[in-house]
């Protein structure tokens, strides 16, 4: 009987397996985004969505009990001289004083030498500092010293008439918090904003509860005091008694006068009766303007706010917490606010991993994720509107990452299953065999593909002289950098066969400029062959050339062989076309056919055209040289022949395939190069014939190989000058040469031209 502990486990394990990508990115994205928060990441984000936050509030009437009087720009062409006249300022709070309003605050530094032609207006501007106790000025401090502080009027209480006007200013330049009180050496400034605020609750016999070193509580309504790591914040500068500033709910909240329409008697005579009136600068070239989040704003430049007004929105803040118990913005505790986060994280996990395979849009994927966007950001914004600071960044971004991270799972997943069959395809036909409906089903399609065929010259006799780790070690370092071509050019490598490399163009994905991009990936093939041979130089292996066929053609495309094993590839005449193609390339050599010149696009640049007759092929065959595509051209290599005064004697056989004729014949060497010679051959051999070439017939290592490009020069007679009656005269092209035969031909070719020891009869 099993044990139950077992089959719990059991269940548990199942369960467990079943929801592994749950199990497993949940807590890594869960993790990632609150250590992103905690270290300060998303600050910007969140303070962003906050301001937008803000700005999507239903809007809330003026503030009645509040008039701005601003000093426009008008105002400062009107006077014409600033700081303005005490004459002029004294004019306007006498007619702002005999409306009675509940508080003047006048948001202007006053401390300024007397002009002498003001005297008067300064004596009057100082009576009405003196004689009226509802007047409130301002004052600068710092405890910066290289910020400088501005002190206030001197008629003025301290206690009771001044306020200090500094902002709080985030690191992105905007103002969202107030402060309450300025603390500077252990001593306690209250705000402009709180004794305007204070002296307006005096007239309605409401006073503090607190003398300013607590809490401050006025009319059972406490203003919490901000904490650095209050809503998005992190680690923020709390000097003094801060808290954020509830906006009203609408930019411009309040009444504005311009203070030449006081001047000029435009006013009702009650605007300012038992009121706060705040008199300060609107105008934008007074520089005292602030960004708020009601600047944040979509493609258009973000407006600024005058001190003035933000100051009305702190004192209209305070009076509505105080007298309307409206509520102040709170946030939650970092365990609620990491468990909503975790909440919303898992649950955009379980629902995409739960539709993980649906490969296409569905509503209920995609439907319930918009949904979780949409009530979330709507929680945070009825949250905000009630006064809680709801973080939306992590939530959104949790959300997102809950998903993500699934997909990562998922692509992880796919990728272990790629490493698997990638060592035997390329990346691009496990694509095809993974991701699509046919893609492991036996069979082919039928297409055009254009295919290419790289092979190296003399590679297999160059490696019969190395140690087998050497040339694979070599072999390796030509495939790598060979592919990384083919890939550039989104090639499909079909098959490495030995030193060749047989590429698609076509297959499995079909593009219209297929010819193209195999033509110039030729070129780029045999230009990348210098990195090549400078790794061969450093391993003390002999340099290699490469010779390169392209051909375009309808072939099979497909998985080819038996359900137990499979390759997917090509079958059909064309691909051995493109082998004969190949074959008749010799080293830096790049061949295609008609049907690959007819499907270019691009410009390629052709060396030579040539007609052949390949074994097995009905017709001839039209070969165009490819020199170079846009832009790329191969380099030229000088091959210039040196004429032998003496011939130098070869024996050579016929190679057919990879079969060498075992009969040796005679022939001569009458010019040569470093890479070929013009080779007389006492029988006749056909155009495009590999030869296997040997100066000596008792040593191996002076075997050396090349291909007759061309005829010279057909049977003649020789005079009995030569031990051959008759020959052919034929180009060839060394396709494989030691460093050991290079030097024997150069020897030969010195003792060849030596006048010394030519026999008289031949000078």
């Amino acid at each position: 009987m099993t044990q139950p502990w077992i089959t719990l486990w059991t269940r548990f394990h199942r369960t467990a397996w079943h929801g592994r990508g749950i199990w497993i990115t949940v807590p890594i994205v869960i993790g990632t985004i609150l250590s992103a928060r905690a270290i300060g990441i998303l600050q910007p984000l969140e303070l962003s969505l906050y301001d937008l936050q803000l700005g999507l509030r239903s809007p809330q009437p003026p503030d009645d009990r509040i008039v701005v009087v601003g000093i426009t720009e008008s105002d400062l062409q009107s006077v014409g001289e600033w700081p303005f006249p005490d004459r002029i300022l004294a004019q306007a709070l006498t007619t702002i004083k005999q409306q009675k309003p509940s508080v003047i605050g006048l948001d202007l530094y006053r401390d300024l030498p007397v002009p002498p032609n003001d005297r008067a207006g300064s004596t009057a501007l100082n009576y009405l500092f003196k004689s009226t106790p509802n007047l409130v000025g301002i004052e600068k401090r710092s405890i910066d010293p290289s910020i400088p502080s501005v002190k206030p009027p001197p008629q003025l209480k301290r206690d009771t008439q001044v306020g200090v006007n500094n902002f709080p200013i985030d690191i992105d330049g905007r103002v969202r918090r107030g402060l309450l009180y300025y603390d500077e050496n252990q001593n306690r400034y209250p705000s402009f904003a709180l004794q305007v605020a204070l002296t307006h609750l005096e007239n309605q016999k409401i006073f503090p509860a607190a003398d300013g070193k607590e809490i401050l509580t006025i009319n059972k309504h406490s203003f919490k005091p901000f904490e650095r790591d209050d809503g998005g914040y992190v680690n923020a500068e709390q000097q003094g008694y801060q808290f954020l500033i509830n906006y009203r709910r609408r930019k411009e909240g309040f009444r504005q006068i311009s203070l030449q329409d006081i001047l000029d008697g435009k006013i009702p005579s009650d605007v300012f009766r038992d009121r706060i009136v705040l008199i300060g600068s609107t105008a934008s070239s007074l520089n005292d303007e602030f960004f708020t989040p009601y600047s944040a704003g979509f493609l258009q430049t973000p407006e600024k706010m005058a001190g003035v007004k933000i100051h009305a929105h702190i004192v209209s803040y305070m009076l509505s917490g105080i007298l309307d118990r409206q509520p102040e913005i709170q946030s939650w505790t970092h365990w609620g606010e990491a468990a909503w986060i975790a909440g919303w994280t898992t649950l955009a996990a379980i629902l995409y991993w739960h539709f993980r395979n649906v490969q296409r849009f569905s509503w209920r994927r995609e439907g319930g994720l918009g949904l979780m966007f949409g009530l979330s950001s709507g929680m945070a914004q009825v949250g905000l509107t009630m006064g809680w600071w709801i973080p939306l960044a992590p939530t959104l971004m949790g959300i997102v990452g809950g998903v993500m991270g699934i997909v990562v799972y998922g692509a992880w997943s796919a990728a272990e299953l790629r490493k698997t069959f990638g060592r035997y395809l390329t990346a691009e036909v496990v694509t095809q065999l993974l991701e699509t409906p046919k893609g492991l089903h036996m069979g082919g399609d039928r297409r055009t593909v254009t295919m290419l065929m790289a092979d190296l010259r003399g590679f297999s006799s160059a490696s019969e002289r190395q140690a087998p780790e050497q040339v694979i070690t070599f072999l390796n370092q030509y495939l790598e950098i060979m592919t990384d071509v083919i890939t550039r050019h989104q090639g499909t490598i079909d098959e490495f066969l030995g030193d060749g490399i047989l590429v698609l163009f076509g297959a499995p994905t079909e593009r219209s400029d297929d010819a193209d991009r195999a033509v110039a990936c030729a070129v780029d093939m045999q230009l990348e062959l210098v990195k090549v041979n400078q790794y061969a130089h450093l391993m003390g292996v002999a340099e290699v050339e490469m010779g390169v066929g392209i051909h375009t053609g309808e072939v099979i495309v497909g998985n080819i062989g038996s359900l137990k094993r499979a390759k997917y590839g090509i079958v059909g005449s064309h691909m051995n076309l493109t082998a004969r193609i190949e074959s008749y390339t010799v080293g830096g050599q790049i061949l295609m056919s008609q049907a690959t010149h007819d499907a270019l696009k691009l410009n390629a640049q052709v060396k030579g055209v040539m007609r052949v007759e390949a074994k097995g092929i009905q017709n001839a065959l039209t070969l165009y040289e490819v020199n170079g595509v846009e832009g790329k051209m191969l380099p030229e290599r000088p091959n210039p022949l040196e004429e032998l005064i003496i011939p130098i004697p070869v024996q050579f056989a016929v190679i057919e395939g990879k079969h060498v004729h075992i009969d040796r014949v005679h022939g001569l060497l009458r010019k040569i190069s470093a890479r070929g010679a013009v080779f007389q051959s006492p029988i006749e051999l056909s155009v495009y014939t590999n030869l296997k070439l040997n100066l000596s017939q008792h040593d191996r290592n002076a075997d050396f190989y090349g291909k007759i490009m061309r005829l010279i020069d057909r049977p003649m007679a020789e005079n009995n000058q030569s031990p051959i009656s008759s020959s052919w005269m034929y180009y060839i092209h060394f396709t494989f040469i030691t460093p050991e035969v290079f030097e024997g031909l150069q020897g030969a070719v010195g003792r060849s031209n030596d006048r010394r020891m030519i026999p008289q009869e031949l000078e």
